[in-house]
């Protein structure tokens, strides 16, 4: 009986109300809406930007101290740790990552370019894993390691974020298809061994996993179209 009904749910998942419209005769319709409530997200891109941060504060600490390391790769030698150049490079694959041209909203990237953003990651990930491995144990670079791995926990975070964005919402859309079940089912399965991986830390597999569940859920919205 209301005109303009407004609800508030505190709980996400798919809902169903039903609308009744009725004329000044008094004749009416009824039809039941489905919608999805989405739960609240952190920002990938807010995540990715703190990384972000922290690697240019990492900079402003670490950056001009130069170190022989000790690195066991077969036995023992001396090496250099470039700490500037690592820390830089990092923040080179995260800019990449937050390139414009491969977003269309803070929750979600562009269907055709968006595996760029997870390649990206990995390769800020990847780079993050090395260069802690490099100065851990190191006396002028305490505490950089753990900057690091705080680091790649936001990263993966950030993914993990974008491919269950898309997975609720391929939910609520696919049809009743064998071909796209079979879509949801691997976007599931691979979604649950991304977050297994993180859980276990394995990251870059974490990110890989969470790439191809976003692409499974992709092929569907594809199709068919979350409702903005």
């Amino acid at each position: 009986d209301e005109q303009s009904p407004f609800r508030v749910y505190n709980t996400p998942g798919t809902k169903t109300v039903t609308i009744t419209v009725t004329d000044t005769k008094g004749a009416y319709d009824t039809e039941p809406l489905r919608f999805f409530v989405a739960p609240k997200f952190a920002n990938p891109q807010g995540l990715k930007n703190q990384a972000r941060q922290m690697i240019e504060a990492a900079i402003g600490t670490y950056g001009n101290i130069e170190v022989e390391a000790q690195i066991k790769k077969g036995k023992k030698h001396e090496s250099s740790v470039d700490v500037e150049k690592g820390l830089t490079d990092i923040i080179n694959y995260i800019d990449k990552s937050l390139d414009e041209r491969y977003w269309i909203d803070p929750l979600h990237v562009d269907p055709t370019k968006g595996d760029k953003v997870f390649n990206y990651e990995k390769g800020a990930v990847v780079k993050a894993q090395a260069l802690a491995k490099k100065v851990s144990g190191i006396p002028d670079l305490e505490g950089l390691d753990d900057i690091l791995y705080d680091v790649i926990d936001l990263l993966v975070d950030a993914d993990r974020i974008l491919a269950e964005v898309v997975l609720l919402e391929a939910e609520t859309v696919t049809p009743d298809v064998r071909r796209y079940e079979n879509y949801l089912e691997s976007a599931r399965r691979h979604y649950e061994k991304g977050v297994q991986y993180q859980e276990n830390d394995k990251p870059v597999s974490a990110i890989n996993s969470f790439r191809t569940s976003w692409g499974f859920s992709q092929k569907i919205l594809d199709k068919y179209p979350y409702p903005q």
